[in-house]
Order: structure tokens, then C-alpha cells, then sequence
């Protein structure tokens, strides 16, 4: 097995595989601290447990704007260290198309392991003292056929929260709202415009008169 770093940071799937195998070479951060000491160090890398649908999509729309396809979510490996990467820097302004802030910390050299199954926690942590059996095995909706990558952050860029956010107060939650764009999008070339004139209808209807 690769030698890994004693210290490990948990990261949310599919951001943990792109580290590794995607080229992401920033981990964004809303705080300074604990990351500091790191700089300098090999960190492993933890694949969390957690990961939902909404998020799956979101960051893997990320991930196709900078000319990198996810794996499938049944494919990512969870609750697990992945490999380990270099810390060679922490900043609130990094020329990377990964920074999105608002604090980086700038990563390089990654090497990919075999799984090791551990529990994550918040922080900088002993993964050692945290090894557990096996990994997450997929739950239910990963194991169904995605839509392709429209995520919620492209519905908002595109239709604005204005429409968006009526569209899942009416009773449409983003995996069926998702679904149903991506619908639209395979039976009409003018699949925005179409979309916006559904909101048009949806803003003049009320909770439970809502049709798709």
C-alpha cells in the first residue's frame, strides 16, 4: 500500500476524486484556521460519507465546465482515504479555475491509494485512530441512471432564483426539477425558452395546481 500521511482532511464526494484523478488542484475552505500547519505537508485525503443527489450534480456540472466527467455517484468511493496530495499554499485569491474561496488551499502532487475504510471528522484529524471496517456502500439513488449534468447552480444562472425557487416551494423538489429540465431538453432545442414560459404559468398558479 502507499505510504500515507499520518493527518487527513475529509472532503465531500465527487470533490475527493477530482483532488486525486480530476486535476482540482484547490480545496476550498469558508475558514483559515485549522489549515495552516498543513502548508508545506502531505495530506490524505478522506471521502466522506455523505454526499446527496443535489450535491452530486452541482458539483459534478462544476467539474464539466472545467472539461472533467465525474464518475457515476455508484462509481466514488465513500467513507474511505483515497490518496494524499501536497499543501502548498493558503490564500483567499488563487489563480486556479478551481477557487471559488473564499479561502484555497493550493494543492499539488496527488497520489491515488486503495481505499482505506475510516470515519471522517471535522478539521485535520489522525485517520489511523479512525479506521473502520468497510466503505459506504451506494445507497438507493445512486444507483439509478443520472440526468445528465444540470444542476441546481446552473438553474439558477440560467433561469435566475426568481424562477427557481417558486418552481421548488410548488412542490417540486431539484431531483424532480432536474429530471424534468432535462425533459425538456432532449424533446426541444429551445429548451430555456420553454422552461422560463413554465415559469410564467407557475407564478400564477398556487401550491398544488402546479403540472409539469
Amino acid at each position: 500500500m502507499t505510504l500515507l500521511p499520518k493527518f487527513a482532511i475529509s472532503v465531500r464526494q465527487p470533490w475527493a476524486w477530482a483532488i486525486i484523478h480530476g486535476g482540482k488542484d484547490v480545496e476550498n475552505r469558508t475558514l483559515w484556521a485549522p489549515w495552516q500547519p498543513l502548508v508545506g505537508q502531505r495530506v490524505a485525503i478522506h471521502a466522506s460519507k455523505g454526499m446527496t443527489r443535489e450535491e452530486y450534480l452541482d458539483a459534478a456540472a462544476f467539474c464539466d465546465e472545467r472539461g472533467i466527467q465525474a464518475p457515476a455517484p455508484a462509481d466514488l468511493v465513500r467513507g474511505a482515504i483515497i490518496g494524499s496530495v501536497k499543501v502548498t499554499g493558503l490564500s483567499g485569491a488563487l489563480e486556479s479555475p478551481w477557487f471559488f474561496g473564499p479561502v484555497g488551499l493550493a494543492l499539488s502532487q496527488p497520489v491515488a491509494c486503495s481505499a482505506v475504510p475510516c470515519a471522517g471528522a471535522l478539521g485535520v484529524f489522525d485517520w489511523l485512530k479512525r479506521s473502520s471496517g468497510e466503505a459506504e456502500t451506494p445507497r438507493p439513488w445512486m444507483l439509478k441512471p443520472q440526468p445528465r449534468v444540470t444542476s441546481l447552480r446552473w438553474l439558477v444562472r440560467t433561469l435566475g432564483p426568481v424562477n427557481v425557487a417558486p418552481m421548488m416551494r410548488y412542490g417540486l423538489d431539484v431531483g424532480h426539477l432536474i429530471d424534468w429540465v432535462d425533459r425538456k431538453r432532449e424533446l426541444s432545442g429551445h429548451m430555456v425558452e420553454e422552461v422560463h414560459a413554465a415559469c410564467e404559468r407557475l407564478h400564477s398558479s398556487t401550491p398544488g395546481e402546479v403540472r409539469r
